[in-house]
């Protein structure tokens, strides 16, 4: 019965290690982020650089692992953009690349926005590489 404890309690001691080491500190890491212009990734296309980078709610994120982001992708359009505006309208139309302001969005729209983020950060586990910097938009 004591072999079955520390049996346990070096489980439970994993699990939290896990935790803390590895999810909570890829979340600070979100600090020390490179900068970029909001047109300061458009390089990272998939043409120009190997490398394929989305923005999305002020982030940069490296789609690179995706075909769908790569050139002949169904999302293309969005590589080395800001796409805040066009995932939260879905939206292939390259106007709704020029722009990430986002104080004119519908409700749904910001709904979309949202599950797009999430999307992105838990469920495909894209890394984020950036910070998008513009002070005079809104990003919610």
């Amino acid at each position: 019965m004591e072999t079955l404890y520390i049996i346990i309690a070096i489980a439970i001691a994993v699990a939290l290690l896990f935790y803390f080491f590895l999810i909570r500190s890829s979340d600070a890491k979100l600090g020390n982020l490179r900068e970029f212009a909001p047109d300061g990734f458009r390089d990272y296309d998939g043409d120009t650089r190997s490398e394929v980078y989305i923005g999305c709610k002020g982030y940069v994120f490296d789609v690179t692992k995706s075909s769908n982001y790569k050139p002949g992708g169904h999302y293309h359009v969005f590589a080395g953009r800001d796409a805040t505006v066009a995932l939260a309208k879905m939206s292939l139309d390259p106007a709704d690349l020029e722009t990430n302001d986002t104080s004119a969005l519908k409700e749904n729209e910001i709904t979309s926005l949202d599950m797009w983020f999430k999307q992105f950060k838990e469920h495909y586990k894209y890394p984020i590489v950036g910070k998008i910097m513009n002070s005079s938009k809104k990003s919610h």
